[in-house]
């Protein structure tokens, strides 16, 4: 079986991610019967294809921001399962975004993963570039909700004012 993996910026092939068909050639339902919703932070195109195809393969939906600050326009309309976020971007970059999500206690119970070619912060749960494709649906099964559907309204959330990290 080939290595599927989601590339970073400069090496190729970045938009696209080679997957091993699933058994019964249908992607996993993650557990609690249903899909969950993740919010995609990243800049670069051709890697934010290739992870929302990845997400989506995986019986996800998937929404795309291209900096901090779609991110948190995205979180005013809905809550993702889980936020997976570059940390080097243009604009309001991934640190930025971790530092306004810690002062949000609207935030708190949303498990961010750091997708990154950089170290991520401490305690803060990270996948390195190149992706895994095995890794990124491991984190994905960890944070599928354990109630149908995924993506909750923002009035649903609440908490201490730190934001869950994965």
């Amino acid at each position: 079986m080939a290595m599927e993996e989601i590339r970073g910026r400069g090496e190729e092939p970045r938009d696209a991610v080679h997957r091993a068909p699933a058994p019964g050639g249908a992607p996993d339902e993650a557990p609690g019967g249903g899909p969950g919703a993740a919010l995609l932070v990243e800049d670069d195109p051709g890697v934010l294809r290739a992870l929302q195809g990845a997400v989506e393969s995986a019986g996800w939906s998937a929404e795309a921001a291209r900096d901090g600050a779609e991110a948190l326009e995205s979180l005013a309309r809905s809550r993702p399962d889980v936020i997976l976020l570059d940390l080097e971007m243009p604009g309001m970059d991934g640190w930025q975004l971790l530092e306004s999500l810690g002062r949000e206690a609207v935030f708190a119970g949303i498990p961010v993963v750091v997708v990154s070619a950089f170290a991520a912060p401490a305690g803060v749960r990270a996948l390195r570039k190149p992706v895994a494709l095995e890794a990124l649906v491991e984190v994905l099964d960890e944070h599928a909700p354990r109630r149908g559907g995924g993506g909750r309204p923002p009035e649903d959330e609440g908490g201490p004012a730190e934001p869950r990290t994965a």
